[in-house]
């Protein structure tokens, strides 16, 4: 799986109760809410064709 899909999933894992937009503002380097989102959507989708707990 690419790294920036690991690291979206690493933040929702370690931040479970944070907004998009506070998950966003925590990427390093910050990304926006559209792009965080789109991310997760995408790893998660990956990881569902590749059978992957995510």
């Amino acid at each position: 799986m690419p790294p920036h899909y690991l690291k979206v999933l690493q933040l929702r894992r370690e931040h479970p109760q944070a907004s998009l937009s506070q998950l966003a503002a925590r990427h390093a380097p910050a990304i926006t809410k559209h792009a965080l989102a789109g991310r997760l959507r995408r790893a998660r989708e990956l990881a569902e064709l590749l059978d992957i707990d995510a």
